[in-house]
């Protein structure tokens, strides 16, 4: 599993967007899959690494 700074070089999600964020969490992740950056099936990183990433609360995720 690569950490937040290696993992910030390739950056396949951003900071989520205002508005609807669950929406754009939601939508990022959607299309790391259908792009294949992301795997079908790869389990993926940590809900405490993802809410880093995103920069949200855990509520919103």
């Amino acid at each position: 599993m690569l950490g937040v700074n290696e993992f910030s070089k390739n950056m396949i999600f951003k900071s989520a967007q205002a508005g609807r964020i669950s929406e754009d969490i939601a939508l990022q992740i959607e299309s790391a899959i259908l792009s294949g950056q992301q795997k079908r099936g790869c389990r993926l990183s940590s809900e405490r690494w993802l809410l880093e990433i995103f920069k949200t609360s855990r509520g919103v995720f």
